[in-house]
């Protein structure tokens, strides 16, 4: 449980690594129920952590909490100037694409996304998945090709 005394968790991610480490923790979800179903949503701490909304998606950084509610269209994070991420979503099922590994997720309403470095956490009410992303620079441009998208800095 949380300090409010309501379920949390967070989970061990493998597959990521840096020069002297392998491995991270996932950042805090809060556990309830919706409709009878489990969900686990980004722990409100984490939306205390946000800065002002990123202008253009622009985020000066490479940490980030975007949230995108379209049901359709693509989302890009780049960074240095390259794409580091594609986020096909087409209804229920996003298309995660980091490098050349791609995934299919199951999604459900709206997506938020937490980008922390080498890491990237995408969650909706269908689920939680996480995946090793390799930022080029010191900032992350998001966009998406419809719907509106928040973007902010993660302190």
């Amino acid at each position: 449980t949380d300090a409010d005394g309501q379920l949390a968790l967070t989970f061990w991610l493998r597959g990521v690594r840096g020069e002297e480490w392998a491995g991270a923790h996932s950042i805090p979800y809060r556990l309830g129920l919706e409709d009878g179903r489990l969900v686990a949503t980004p722990h409100p701490d984490v939306a205390a952590h946000r800065s002002e909304p990123g202008e253009d998606g622009l985020v000066q950084g490479r940490a980030a909490d975007i949230e995108w509610p379209a049901s359709q269209g693509l989302l890009t994070l780049a960074s240095g100037g390259e794409t580091v991420v594609r986020i096909n979503r087409d209804g229920d099922e996003a298309v995660v694409t980091t490098g050349s590994d791609s995934c299919h997720v199951p999604v459900d309403g709206a997506i938020r996304l937490i980008a922390d470095g080498p890491i990237l956490e995408l969650s909706s009410p269908a689920g939680v998945f996480a995946a090793a992303i390799e930022p080029r620079g010191s900032d992350l441009q998001v966009s998406a090709s419809c719907g509106s998208l928040e973007v902010h800095g993660l302190l």
